[in-house]
């Protein structure tokens, strides 16, 4: 019997009890377990009877944000 943990790298999906999990890096530089993304957005928004927004909402919203020249 093989006694030797999986290596495992950022980007990967595990299972623990039965839920899923990404391995995705930290902020020190390491790597922490954070809930996997699982369904697209449109099967969210079917789910929970949204919507996409529109470029015009984005702009109100958003727009002081998307602007500051930080990306």
């Amino acid at each position: 019997m093989d006694d030797r943990a999986p290596k495992l790298g950022l980007g990967e999906e595990i299972e623990v009890d039965g839920r899923r999990y990404e391995i995705v890096a930290d902020a020190d530089g390491g790597a922490t377990l954070e809930p996997a993304i699982t369904l697209s957005v449109g099967a969210i928004h079917r789910l929970a009877g949204g919507r996409e927004a529109t470029g015009v909402e984005v702009e109100a919203f958003f727009g002081a944000i998307l602007a500051d020249g930080e990306g």
